[in-house]
């Protein structure tokens, strides 16, 4: 996940990804679009529902990837989580990215923020739902 985060905040502030693909907005227009985002309270409504239809889909996943039966509280509490934190670090790359700052030094600090808060996140749901490994080929 980290690697994703990388790749989607560097195409958010107009900096080289490790994967370069076409974006939809180009680079010089990014900005413009996501102030609009950012100034706009209807925009951020929609951006919070999104995140917050998104935590049912993947409380279902983790349901199924687990087995827990229908009644367990473990893939909603960890679906929130995860949703969560992908959430608060796309609300800052938002803002961050439609300002003025040096892309450089806002690259820098969202990937501090997005190791601590994944750190975060890993010591609390590290073992949960976490798939075994493929058996080694001999």
């Amino acid at each position: 996940m980290r690697s994703e985060l990388r790749d989607f905040a560097a195409r958010l502030l107009g900096e080289p990804t490790a994967n370069p693909g076409p974006h939809p907005i180009p680079v010089r227009d990014q900005a413009k679009v996501l102030r609009v985002v950012v100034q706009s309270p209807a925009l951020q409504t929609h951006l919070r529902q999104l995140f917050t239809r998104a935590e049912p889909a993947v409380a279902q996943v983790l349901a199924q990837e687990t087995g827990a039966d229908s009644s367990s509280i473990e893939p909603d509490v960890a679906a929130m989580a995860l949703v969560g934190v992908l959430r608060v670090l796309y609300e800052q790359l938002l803002v961050v990215a439609a300002s003025n700052a040096d892309p450089k030094a806002a690259m820098a600090a969202f990937l501090s923020d997005a190791d601590r808060a994944l750190d975060m996140l890993e010591r609390g749901l590290g073992t949960y739902a976490v798939a075994d490994p493929p058996p080694a080929e001999a």
